[in-house]
């Protein structure tokens, strides 16, 4: 079965790679469910409810966060897991520099536990090893990503500056696609 909803285009980054959706459903296939259960955060749940809700289920709470990771890398580097920092940031050191597809970086770690589990998967919290995980590692920085925009959306620019309200298609929401959800469903369920 090919992709089609799911590889619709992102504002002016074209379309997300096979290869890149292919590692997007694997990884939400093995996610722990905790990642996607209710909790009372400010997160990607209550900030898109208006635009892909209401949640019917964990399987399309899956697939919502499945969705906005995949607009979301398309903002942040055109589905670059190699992207580096973002040159037009005046604040540049180790702490602050923005790092692969979905362009986190270091200092996100103080939020909730990110900063153990990093230290856990990689044997060190230190920046650069952060930055250097982030882009090679490409389950653990999809998980990193899907991880803090559960805990908080004040670390991602183009989540927290999302104007809803607005048809510009360079906000994020603009990008997002009910019917992208209903593919990705389909693509975690279990055949039957």
């Amino acid at each position: 079965m090919a992709y089609h909803a799911i590889k619709s285009a992102v504002y002016n980054r074209g379309q997300p790679t096979d290869i890149f959706l292919d590692e997007l459903i694997l990884w939400g296939k093995t996610a722990e469910d905790a990642i996607f259960e209710p909790n009372e955060n400010v997160d990607i749940y209550s900030k898109y409810h208006s635009v892909l809700g209401p949640w019917n289920s964990l399987l399309h709470r899956k697939a919502v966060m499945l969705e906005v990771l995949r607009v979301l890398a398309g903002f942040e580097s055109s589905w670059n897991w190699l992207e580096g920092r973002d040159v037009n940031n005046p604040e540049y050191s180790p702490l602050t520099t923005e790092t692969g597809i979905f362009q986190v970086s270091a200092n996100s770690m103080k939020f909730g536990d990110l900063e153990k589990r990093v230290e856990l998967h990689f044997g060190s919290a230190d920046p650069q090893t952060f930055i250097n995980g982030m882009k090679q590692d490409r389950y653990f920085a999809i998980e990193y990503a899907a991880r803090l925009l559960r805990i908080t959306i004040e670390a991602n620019g183009p989540i927290l500056n999302d104007d809803l309200t607005s048809p510009d298609d360079r906000y994020l929401h603009n990008g997002l696609r009910a019917e992208a959800v209903e593919e990705f469903i389909e693509w975690l369920s279990p055949p039957s």
